[in-house]
């Protein structure tokens, strides 16, 4: 880094690395997620019904939010999830979570649980936002 003429000045530049290692952080994460979004759909075809695709095409990011003292960002769904199955009884997202595909038992992949699991249970976004914060200098 280079030298600073005042807290403001370094407070400004730290922000503006935490900010540029967090959107590699939240692209990385999002890369996570979107895997096992698109391993659900990879394995299998249905031939019974034709597909919606609201949990693949659903997936988004925040971007980055400013925050008092740094930032925030978001992977998320951002519909309900609460298209109804053919039979009415279950959600997309029961469905996803249920391990199932059409509900019938398909499938080893808990999308959204299997990819959480993995980021935090496993550590996988500690280190990926640590990897990020150490690329930017920090």
């Amino acid at each position: 880094m280079a030298g600073f003429n005042s807290i403001e000045a370094l407070k400004a530049e730290i922000l503006k690395r935490m900010r540029n290692a967090l959107t590699t952080a939240e692209d990385d994460i999002y890369g996570v997620y979107r895997q096992y979004n698109d391993g659900f759909y990879n394995e299998y075809s249905p031939f019974l019904y034709e597909r919606t695709y609201q949990l693949r095409d659903n997936l988004d990011m925040s971007g980055i939010e400013p925050l008092a003292n740094g930032y925030a960002a978001n992977v998320y769904y951002h519909n309900d999830w609460s298209y109804k199955s053919q039979s009415g009884e279950l959600t997309t997202g029961e469905i996803v979570n249920l391990i199932m595909h059409g509900e019938h038992d398909q499938h080893d992949v808990r999308v959204w649980d299997d990819a959480t699991s993995e980021l935090i249970g496993e550590g996988k976004g500690y280190q990926i936002l640590k990897d990020a914060l150490n690329s930017a200098g920090l």
